[in-house]
């Protein structure tokens, strides 16, 4: 039965076996209701197994899952009935009109016509495609507009999205994206998977790092930065036309008097900064550049941050 709180996709010791290979590895995760959830990894990671055992699509191999309370297993039709799914390759129908394509779908989830109806002209008009011609004719990114259509004909309160735009162009994917964020307003909870780090970044609340299997961390983008990111600071300067900048300083020279360098410690900006004060030099400029998600994703992966 549905259980009433804030949690609406709950994975308690979740493994998956193929032949043998562990693909997920004791995953234990709480999904929020209303979140935008973003599941990043390297190729074979296990996100997208991950991804079909909480539709229902898999089984565990061991440990449960749950999608507002319904058992993944022992409840996969209701499951069903409140996920709107968006696998990373879609096969659709392309000999048909792209109306009878969505109304086919409409009705095999049991929705009214007049329903159907309201929420495909709402979301082709938020996507920008028009209502007629054949699903082949379509572009790429067009295409994955109407698959995206398709996840909510049934207004489904989670849903899976897995890579929603792999090899897009740049205008599909603002106005992927742009759907997305509004659909998080209305109240829906989105499960988000993606290779492109900006858009996990800008788009998700929290982030979940999956290595060989395994959640390696799982934050807020602040406190993945707070946890495992670094600010460096960017300074051009000039010294005083007497003054040999230190050598400890290691500043770069660009030009006659003007240097430029890059501290991760901000001692060493203050005493750059002092120094320049005291023997009168000049600042120029000063940036400051915090560590980006693939920036910390590649860290954690590759072992340069501690995972605790």
């Amino acid at each position: 039965m549905h259980d009433g709180n804030e949690i609406a996709v709950k994975a308690d010791g979740l493994v998956r076996y193929f032949n043998g290979f562990e693909a997920v590895r004791s995953i234990d995760l709480s999904i929020r209701r209303g979140e935008i959830f973003g599941i990043v990894g390297p190729n074979g990671a296990g996100k997208t197994t991950l991804l079909k055992m909480i539709t229902g699509l898999l089984r565990p191999s061991v440990g449960k899952i749950s999608v507002l309370g319904y058992d993944s297993v022992r409840d996969t039709i209701k499951v069903k009935e409140n996920i709107g799914y968006l696998p990373e390759e879609d096969s659709l129908y392309e000999e048909m009109s792209i109306m009878d394509y969505l109304h086919l779908f409409s009705d095999l989830y049991l929705t009214k016509r007049s329903e159907a109806d309201m929420r495909i002209s709402e979301n082709l008009s938020r996507l920008s495609i028009r209502n007629t011609g054949v699903v082949g004719d379509l572009s790429k990114g067009m295409k994955r507009k109407i698959a995206i259509t398709r996840s909510l004909l049934h207004d489904p309160p989670v849903l899976i999205y897995d890579e929603p735009t792999s090899g897009l162009d740049v205008i599909s994917i603002r106005a992927i994206i742009k759907h997305i964020k509004n659909l998080a307003r209305q109240g829906k909870t989105i499960v988000f998977s993606a290779h492109n780090m900006a858009q996990v970044e800008y788009v998700c609340d929290r982030i979940a790092i999956v290595n060989n299997g395994r959640i390696i961390a799982l934050a807020t983008m602040d406190e993945l930065l707070s946890k495992y990111g670094s600010k460096k600071y960017l300074i051009d300067f000039e010294s005083s036309e007497n003054q040999k900048v230190p050598a400890n300083f290691h500043a770069k020279s660009n030009q006659d008097r003007g240097y430029s360098v890059q501290y991760e410690n901000i001692d060493e900006t203050n005493a750059l900064l002092q120094w320049l004060g005291r023997t009168g030099g000049r600042t120029l400029s000063i940036t400051t550049k915090s560590d980006s998600l693939e920036d910390i994703f590649l860290g954690l992966v590759d072992g340069s941050h501690d995972i605790e």
